[in-house]
């Protein structure tokens, strides 16, 4: 069975010449948007087979083969009958199969999806291991025992008592765990009544937590069997107003550059988390930075969508590094190169910044052909920053595949900017921002 390209990459760095494992061929990857996903894969040199809900073009132009994944397929791919039905003889036969998979958002807390596909793909982790790193029991012991700092936070049948005992719940956010993008948080509102009844049907999800005021970061980690390392870190894009809440994610800048105690810290933790849970590969975890604290408050076991920034501004070639660790084919040698390369650029002053911002509707809005076209002919090119000079400028991802509509709150498209600071790239993307909000009042439905 052809499931797997091996190749060698010789790199240069401070330790002597490094023969880097690279894997190649099919890669297989399902999520709500899986764009930057799959131009990170074809960048690297994979062969992307991408199921996809949100159809996106630039995601379909990514893609070796794309299907959209529609509610009704879900049996499918949990049954692994999926490359037949969706693409055709050519995965029937057996001889060019995907030999990784590689989970983006939206697919974390779905345990029926990932115990099916953990069936085909044995790089991919084992449910029992999903399970382990969404757990905010976990998460509060890990942060805790690492030298980080966890909110308070209690389940919903704990907080009746505790909520008699304060003064205030200004303070207070109630969080649904299942949700992401910042769609299941929200200001907690003392409601005894409606507390009730979403206690027995929504204990296991539901949380409420301390709300900590701070630089709101997030931090990409790769656990391997020589050990865990924090790669990278981007910082949220500041919070603005939607019409669904107040913590909806609006994108991200980044790289971010921390002290050598920071990552020394943040080390740790990436070991404690690795251990504990059994993980390997990619993996990222939001946090609040707080002067001289950093408070855990999530960790999300996928692609994120911080991690195109990375990948793009350092060359760090991740998709490449989750398939070797996952699957265990990194060698030490090129472990310990990762590390001695690291520990350099993590703290000097990136030379390059990206900044991504979602354009949301802000009202019924109905998308035409020539908005696309324009879209699309300033599209974020698939070989951006691969072996030559990086361009300066702003471009559109997430693009959508034909005319539609789009209600209030709703994601339209995704503003990428790359500039020397982040101040620049910030600007960049302001005012592409604010030409796209004008534009779209034009076409409001």
């Amino acid at each position: 069975m052809d499931c797997l390209g091996v190749g060698w990459l010789m790199s240069n760095s401070n330790v002597g010449q490094q023969a880097e494992l690279l894997v190649s061929g099919p890669l297989f990857m399902v999520g709500f948007t899986c764009r930057a996903l799959a131009q990170c894969a074809q960048r690297d040199g994979l062969l992307p087979t991408v199921f996809d809900r949100c159809g996106d073009r630039d995601t379909r132009e990514a893609a070796n083969h794309y299907r959209f994944w529609q509610p009704e397929q879900q049996q499918s791919i949990e049954s692994l009958d999926v490359y037949p039905a969706a693409f055709g003889s050519q995965y029937g036969d057996g001889k060019i199969v995907p030999a990784f998979c590689i989970l983006a958002g939206g697919t974390e807390n779905n345990i029926a999806l990932i115990e099916g596909l953990s069936r085909g793909f044995p790089n991919l982790m084992k449910p029992e291991s999903f399970i382990t790193m969404r757990s905010w029991r976990n998460w509060k012991s890990w942060a805790e025992s690492s030298g980080l700092f966890w909110p308070r936070t209690w389940e919903l049948s704990t907080f009746r008592a505790e909520v008699a005992r304060m003064n205030s719940s200004r303070d207070l956010l109630v969080k649904d765990l299942n949700q992401a993008g910042g769609l299941g948080v929200s200001a907690w509102h003392s409601e005894p009544q409606s507390m009730d009844r979403r206690i027995d049907s929504e204990i296991d999800h539901r949380v409420i937590q301390e709300r900590i005021d701070g630089e709101s970061v997030g931090v990409t980690f790769l656990s391997t069997a020589h050990g865990s390392i924090a790669l990278g870190c981007t910082e949220a894009w500041p919070s603005q107003t939607h019409a669904w809440g107040a913590y909806i994610y609006h994108g991200s800048i980044g790289p971010v550059s921390l002290s050598s105690a920071e990552w020394a810290v943040l080390d740790r933790f990436a070991e404690s988390v690795a251990r504990h849970a059994n993980w390997l590969g990619l993996w990222q975890a939001d946090f609040i930075r707080k002067n001289d604290r950093w408070y855990l408050l999530e960790i999300n076991p996928r692609w994120t969508a911080s991690m195109e920034l990375l990948d793009i501004s350092m060359g760090l070639k991740l998709v490449q590094l989750h398939c070797l660790a996952s699957s265990g084919l990194m060698r030490q040698e090129a472990w310990t190169s990762l590390c001695f390369r690291a520990n350099h650029w993590r703290v000097s002053v990136p030379s390059l910044c990206l900044a991504k911002r979602v354009l949301y509707a802000s009202d019924a809005t109905a998308i035409d052909d020539a908005t696309l076209q324009r879209w699309w002919d300033n599209r974020l090119p698939l070989e951006i920053f691969r072996g030559g000079e990086a361009p300066l400028g702003c471009w559109i991802a997430d693009i959508p595949n034909e005319p539609m509509r789009f209600e209030n709150g709703f994601p339209v498209c995704t503003l990428i900017g790359l500039h020397r600071t982040s101040q620049k790239a910030r600007r960049a993307i302001e005012e592409q921002h604010q030409y796209e909000m004008q534009w779209l009042k034009t076409l409001r439905a």
